[in-house]
């Protein structure tokens, strides 16, 4: 299809998710604040938030040694002056503002999202970090790349990949089907890596569901960005970073403390009614309503009106329901089924997408297919090293009870 442009925007509902702490448990680092000059150099100080302690991963940069002078007004060295030039404003929202800047050393683009509101404390700071607990430790060609962050003034910086294509909220709709099939692989493998990894996106959406040109590929690729909003997964273990400890030690967050701090607040109508419903209810917060929010995303593309979804307005839940083949109508139907345990896991999505592709483009499919195949009997393999494991379990406890008597 050909990607086009379009000047409206419509309006956004916001609603905030409850907030189960993702805190990676791997390594002790700082985030480091610029601070105020003395004769000296740097001075130790620093102010308030010179230096907060944060369990994370990978390790976080701090500040490289000073150039040139680049300083606020109280005397503050701003590593945001220091290492950056600003070249234009991406976006703009609650959570504050996206801006591209090259970065001196590489003289390459990057996105860096800067909080509007300055941390308000240590446990503030540690809410802030969630998005960047789950973005350090997603490492997948179809996520939008996690570089470190900082804090200048008091306020939150995360240096992220640029996406030179933007997002995809104002591209011409309807969308043909194997632009459709395209999209669903990509943001398919991008789920299906975040999903095992014991991480639930929880806000997606045409706003942050990004492209980048390969040059590799010749094409442009789909990005799954903006992790500001992602929590656990109820019971999905790691099988891509065993370091990942999704600790509660922070202790539960209610829903009147910080909400919608952390990023725009989820898109109301991309929402399943299941998370709706439990408002509240951190069981309600998983994968699954992931794959309502995928599919609710693909009936705008197709341009039908998302919000409209749950209350079945649409059978088979799609628009435009002529363009479209079966395989595709009733993927979606199934991605937007209002019983959470009928919708499809990413991996479904992945090979449904495949499956479509085969028609149109069956010479770019096969590695993909292979791929799959892999990723299916390394996930097998994994569930029938737990079975031995819990026989083992049973076996050495039932001993135990028997030498004890």
């Amino acid at each position: 299809m050909l990607f086009a442009e379009v000047e409206d925007e419509t309006p956004r509902t916001p609603l905030a998710p409850p907030h189960t702490p993702l805190a990676p448990a791997s390594r002790n680092i700082s985030v480091v604040t610029p601070q105020k000059k003395s004769s000296g150099g740097m001075s130790g100080s620093g102010g308030k938030f010179a230096r907060s302690s944060a369990r994370m991963s990978p390790t976080l940069s701090p500040s490289l040694p000073l150039q040139h002078a680049a300083t606020t007004q109280d005397g503050v060295f701003s590593r945001m002056l220091l290492e950056y030039k600003q070249t234009s404003t991406i976006g703009a929202g609650s959570f504050g503002e996206v801006l591209k800047a090259v970065y001196e050393l590489d003289h390459q683009s990057y996105a860096i999202k800067v909080s509007s509101k300055e941390i308000g404390g240590e446990f503030d700071l540690q809410h802030r970090l969630q998005e960047v607990y789950a973005a350090s430790v997603c490492s997948h060609p179809n996520l939008v790349k996690y570089y470190d962050c900082w804090v200048d003034e008091s306020r939150l910086h995360i240096r992220l990949e640029f996406a030179d294509g933007g997002n995809i909220s104002k591209l011409r709709t309807p969308w043909d089907e194997e632009s459709l099939a395209w999209l669903l692989l990509q943001i398919g493998l991008a789920l299906q890596w975040l999903h095992s990894s014991g991480i639930a996106h929880l806000d997606i959406k045409p706003d942050n569901i990004l492209m980048s040109h390969s040059n590799e590929l010749n094409r442009w690729m789909f990005k799954l960005g903006d992790l500001g909003l992602a929590r656990r997964a109820a019971r999905a273990p790691s099988l891509h970073s065993p370091s990942l400890a999704l600790d509660d030690s922070i202790g539960p967050v209610t829903n009147t403390v910080n909400v919608g701090e952390n990023d725009d607040e989820g898109d109301v109508r991309y929402l399943c009614p299941t998370m709706l419903a439990n408002y509240g209810n951190g069981n309600a917060w998983n994968k699954e309503a992931d794959m309502y929010s995928l599919g609710a995303t693909v009936v705008q593309l197709t341009g039908g009106d998302p919000s409209r979804v749950r209350y079945r307005e649409y059978g088979p839940h799609i628009h435009n329901r002529s363009l479209y083949s079966e395989s595709l109508a009733n993927l979606v139907q199934q991605l937007c089924d209002l019983t959470p345990v009928n919708r499809p896991s990413a991996l479904h999505i992945v090979e449904t997408a495949l499956e479509l592709l085969s028609h149109a483009r069956p010479d770019v499919v096969g590695d993909v297919e292979r791929r799959c195949r892999s990723r299916r009997r390394m996930l097998e393999e994994l569930n029938e090293k737990l079975r031995d494991l819990e026989r083992d379990i049973c076996a050495t406890e039932s001993s135990g009870r028997s030498t004890s008597r």
